[in-house]
């Protein structure tokens, strides 16, 4: 039995586990993480196996790398919303993910062609499932309403400063406009 584990804990008792490959009966592992009391299963890219490496502050993503269903070796990043998500291998086969940042929004981690990556999720993004869509673009317009002229950051939903000029005005509408309907 080869067993792999990696930890971390944030303030909200989430626990990333890691991954169990047993020999003997046990034919996949997948990554875990564990809210006080239970662990859940964050499955794979559709391959065999996964490994847990870094968990945002609030527990809500989690980022390592899984197996796809060609066998490589993928980064990835998942929330409850969104699933595991492939984030790609800046041109090689495999790559890894071994940090996030405090909000989930930013992973590190490292490619096959020997360079470090930073991976960044789209602000426009609200509801974290990879696709700007209605869905988010109802809670930016939530937002965006009750923030419109003000400083930021504001919202409760998301930070609608989506250019990252400080102030929630036209052009973060213009902006979110711009992502509506792509890929994140």
């Amino acid at each position: 039995m080869k067993v792999r584990v990696f930890s971390a804990m944030s303030r909200q008792c989430w626990i990333v586990a890691a991954t169990l490959i047993a020999l003997c009966g046990v034919t996949a592992g997948t990554a875990l993480a564990q809210p006080c009391g239970g662990m859940q299963d964050l499955g794979t890219l559709g391959g065999i196996e996964a490994s847990a490496y870094g968990v945002s502050a609030d527990g809500n993503v989690v980022v390592g790398d899984a197996t796809n269903a060609a066998g490589q070796r993928r980064a990835f990043r998942w929330t409850a919303s969104g699933g595991m998500q492939d984030l790609g291998t800046l041109g090689g086969t495999w790559a890894y993910a071994r940090g996030v940042s405090a909000d989930g929004s930013v992973v590190v981690g490292y490619a096959q062609i020997g360079r470090a990556f930073r991976w960044r999720a789209s602000p426009s993004d609200y509801t974290g499932d990879t696709i700007v869509d209605i869905l988010d673009f109802l809670d930016f317009m939530d937002d965006f309403a009750s923030c419109n002229g003000l400083p930021s950051p504001c919202g409760s939903l998301g930070n609608p400063d989506l250019n990252g000029d400080t102030i929630i005005d036209i052009l973060d509408f213009l902006d979110f406009m711009d992502s509506f309907g792509t890929d994140c």
